[in-house]
């Protein structure tokens, strides 16, 4: 579970890369496409879902 979370963590970090890349020409312009915005948040979920994925892997090993 915990290899499954840290792959579902790198559209988090792709996306953040992006960010980064992009805010180089301004911020004031990264946030006006609403698609890019949708794409982001749905990456940023699935990461998310990954950071849970691992701490529940995490807690669950010493109740073994």
């Amino acid at each position: 579970m915990i290899v499954a979370g840290i792959v579902l963590l790198l559209p988090g970090l792709c996306s953040l890369a992006f960010i980064v890349v992009l805010s180089g020409e301004g911020l004031a312009g990264l946030f006006d496409d609403p698609g890019l915005l949708g794409l982001w948040a749905v990456c940023f979920a699935i990461t998310a879902g990954g950071i849970v994925l691992i701490l529940r892997a995490w807690r669950g090993r010493g109740a073994t």
